[in-house]
């Protein structure tokens, strides 16, 4: 019986990387998981069979987070999904999904800044609002974040204005859900072992500048990050609100 038993988790962008991850460590604890995807159908049902393989359930859910209905199409077919896996109520929320591609103050054009700004702030916010009907008071939201939110990053521009407002946005909403008890925090990972890292692994120069960022020496990997979520998740956190915890092996001290 693990400390999550009974509870359901939805966790958005969950088809790879710490998504995926998060999904896997919250099923290995005993939830039910919302396997949301944006548009990688096939990855998000592996990610579905690793939950399963952790000895848990879920299901799989797609939706644009961008898109004007996206959000709405998202949360109406959930309460359905939710009883037909035998979920009675919603638990735990996790803003994952977001997105970020590389630009300064010279070449982010309107249109990265925008989309940015859509997925890793917009986005959070509104699904927040559609789930808050179905949270259960008591219940938990974890938004992801970056450490890019508080150290400077002048090439990645607007992710790291993002990422910072979400943070600013998540202690707001953690006031404002005090009096159903919901918890709402942030979690701000380093530099993470992920698909992401794909294209830029063979540049020598920039891998070693982000690893002597590290005091480790290495980038994490996401078993590194999910163990925070966990406990965030969990009934031994509820004293804990309106926090940005970095999980990032103490990178830019």
């Amino acid at each position: 019986m693990g400390r999550l038993q009974g509870k359901f988790a939805l966790v958005t962008g969950a088809s790879g990387g710490i998504g995926r991850a998060i999904a896997i460590r919250l099923a290995q604890s005993g939830a039910l998981i919302g396997i949301h995807y944006g548009q990688r159908e096939r990855r998000a049902q592996a990610t579905l069979d690793a939950v399963r393989l952790a000895g848990s359930n879920g299901f799989i859910i797609g939706a644009d987070l961008v898109a004007p209905d996206g959000i709405k199409s998202l949360f109406d077919a959930l309460p359905e999904k939710m009883r037909d896996l035998g979920a009675s109520s919603l638990d735990i929320v996790i803003n994952n999904a977001g997105f970020s591609l590389p630009g300064g103050i010279h070449d982010t054009s309107e249109e990265m800044f925008d989309h940015t700004f859509r997925l890793d702030v917009k986005a959070p916010f509104f699904v927040i609002q559609a789930a808050l009907p179905l949270l259960v008071d008591g219940g938990r939201i974890i938004n992801i974040s970056s450490v890019v939110a508080i150290a400077v990053y002048p090439d990645v521009i607007a992710y790291a204005a993002a990422k910072s407002a979400l943070n600013s946005m998540t202690r707001s909403i953690a006031v404002g859900l005090a009096p159903r008890k919901i918890t709402v925090n942030a979690v701000m990972p380093g530099a993470t072992d992920t698909e992401l890292l794909d294209p830029i692994r063979g540049d020598v120069e920039f891998m070693r500048k982000v690893t002597s960022a590290i005091p480790f020496g290495r980038f994490a990997q996401t078993d590194d990050i999910v163990g925070i979520i966990e406990f965030l998740a969990s009934p031994d956190a509820s004293w804990i609100t309106g926090q940005a915890v970095a999980v990032s092996g103490g990178m830019h001290l």
